[in-house]
């Protein structure tokens, strides 16, 4: 019995020796590809590149996160790849911070950004130095060109000077520019070097050359042929949502101050014409208000000409979500009520001005 006691014990101790020895410099490095230069794709691809075991692999990565605005708790590491030299180790992977404290995060649904971090270390896996060499995320971009050194280059370091005008289509996105070399010296340490004076650079926002015909926008809404108005004016017709933002083309993107254009969705329902006058019953939904708390939705009259030109617009009645939902189409058919004289008239007059204040006559 004593003898089977001893034995249990030599096991567990010699166990508990082996799980408890270091992982290997070699087992880190096993985690990476072999590059010949440093280039933006040695740093990995963010889609395919598997992810580092944080706890793991703790001593190989920076414990300094001073030039992180984010958590250190909700940091995780994505491999990329590492150049042998003849006295250190040169590793490039990517840091993803999920919730990044720029000040951006207002605008942004999910302020992922990326840091690609240059990390160096002694042949036995010590880091000797670590740079952020830029960033990915909405609100930035980077570029590395090689220089005449073999172990220098330059990063272009690219950050939006205004994060609000991610959420619209119109303007282009400035940003600020700054270029950086990197150079290893022969101990492994990272030296960055600005270069000039920032420069600005202007990018198309996102889906802004995207149109559409009068006839493809007629398409999406279902004519109405019916003698009389009621809800079902603003019932959809179709699955689809309208394209935005080509759908601006006809629709002013300025008609709701409240709501970032790329927070808002147009739903399609019916249209009716009369005489050279269209009129489309839409819903305006916006989840994510300018002011307030609560999203809510607009169920909007656009009238436009025979040639597609807006005219005017009546909000006909405004739901916010923390407002009482009850009997929304007895409040709508009492309202198309006071409005159906319009599109019943053969001819409208077209010299009044736009109307978007709920209620109010067009």
């Amino acid at each position: 019995m004593l003898l089977r006691s001893l034995f249990l014990c030599f096991f567990l101790l010699s166990l508990a020796e082996v799980t408890a020895q270091p992982v290997l410099f070699s087992t880190f490095l096993s985690e990476f590809k072999m590059c010949a230069r440093i280039e933006l794709a040695s740093f990995g691809d963010s889609a395919i590149s598997s992810t580092l075991d944080g706890d793991m692999y703790e001593k190989f990565l920076p414990s300094d996160a001073s030039d992180c605005l984010c958590k250190p708790a909700d940091i995780f590491w994505q491999q990329g790849g590492y150049m042998k030299c003849e006295d250190f180790v040169i590793v490039m992977l990517q840091r993803h911070c999920p919730d990044y404290q720029d000040g951006n995060s207002r605008w942004l649904m999910e302020n992922l950004v990326t840091d690609y971090m240059l990390i160096t270390y002694s042949l036995q896996g010590k880091v000797l130095d670590h740079k952020v060499i830029g960033h990915r995320g909405e609100a930035y971009f980077t570029r590395i060109r090689p220089t005449q050194r073999p172990l220098g280059f330059l990063a272009e370091q690219g950050s939006l000077d205004d994060c609000s005008l991610l959420l619209q289509y119109k303007k282009d996105l400035a940003y600020t520019v700054r270029s950086h070399e990197f150079i290893i010296d022969s101990e492994g340490s990272i030296e960055d070097k600005p270069i000039g004076a920032p420069q600005k650079e202007f990018k198309r926002a996102k889906e802004s050359d995207d149109h559409i015909t009068f006839e493809q926008f007629l398409s999406c809404f279902e004519k109405w042929n019916k003698p009389y108005a009621n809800d079902s004016l603003f019932i959809r017709r179709q699955d689809a949502e309208l394209p935005i933002p080509a759908s601006f083309d006809f629709i002013p993107d300025t008609l709701d101050c409240d709501c970032m254009p790329k927070n808002i969705m147009w739903t399609p329902c019916s249209y009716i014409v009369s005489g050279t006058r269209y009129f489309f019953f839409a819903v305006k939904s916006c989840l994510t208000p300018n002011i307030g708390l609560y999203p809510y939705a607009d169920y909007m009259i656009l009238e436009f000409n025979q040639d597609g030109l807006f005219k005017r617009a009546l909000n006909l009645l405004h739901v916010a979500d923390n407002q009482d939902m009850e009997d929304i189409p007895g409040r709508l058919n009492q309202r198309l009520k006071k409005y159906e004289r319009i599109w019943n008239m053969s001819s409208v007059s077209s010299g009044l001005k736009p109307e978007v204040t709920e209620g109010q006559d067009f």
